[in-house]
């Protein structure tokens, strides 16, 4: 898995890469601004990012971060005096997990597990969300807030395919069927990366 390290101090990004490197890809950036020109050319699976930086803090590298790639799974790193601090950017930047400082190895390492999980997670739900948005255009109905609902209700295994604007006839009602048992076989496969079955019937009315 790629992990990028984000910290204003050359020697702690050299020493997290030291820990992860036999277990992860890593790159490092020592500030927001350079971290975010790494998300452009290299798109991480997760990041680990210091709370405290100069110029850009990490609550508000970590949103902008999220803006540019909502798939990539969030870390942050704090001491114990920033906890406050810590926790509102959960809140703004959506943090999946908060570390302490100092972070035992084998506990970042294992936050990394978890990230590597949510990141399959969020990639095969957004494969899900394109699958819907590609067979609305084929049924020619324009994507709405419904195709959102049908993809979020896909990932607990249940499937709500929007109704065709102004009526279907016959080859966009059939569309509409393959849409249904197509999303419907997505929930599944969603659901099995989760390590679980689907939570309902495969179709909702």
């Amino acid at each position: 898995m790629h992990v990028l390290c984000v910290d204003d101090e050359p020697r702690v990004v050299q020493g997290l890469k030291l820990h992860l490197s036999p277990h992860h890809r890593v790159s490092t950036a020592t500030s927001g601004a350079a971290a975010l020109e790494l998300l452009e050319r290299d798109l991480p699976a997760a990041i680990i990012s210091d709370l405290r930086m100069p110029d850009m803090d990490g609550t508000r590298f970590l949103s902008q971060a999220r803006e540019r790639a909502p798939e990539t799974v969030r870390l942050l790193l704090t001491g114990q005096a920033d906890l406050d601090a810590a926790i509102a950017a959960v809140n703004q930047a959506q943090v999946f997990r908060l570390l302490v400082k100092p972070c035992r190895p084998q506990l970042l390492l294992g936050a990394l597990e978890e990230a590597r999980a949510e990141h399959e997670r969020l990639v095969a739900a957004d494969r899900v969300r394109q699958s819907v948005v590609e067979l609305l255009r084929l049924a020619r109905t324009p994507p709405s807030w419904q195709t959102d609902l049908a993809a979020v209700l896909s990932r607990i295994g249940w499937v709500a395919v929007p109704p065709a604007q102004g009526g279907a006839d016959g080859d966009d009602q059939a569309v509409l069927e393959v849409f249904a048992g197509m999303v419907a076989q997505s929930a599944r496969r969603v659901a099995g990366q989760l390590g679980g079955e689907p939570g309902g019937e495969e179709g909702a009315p």
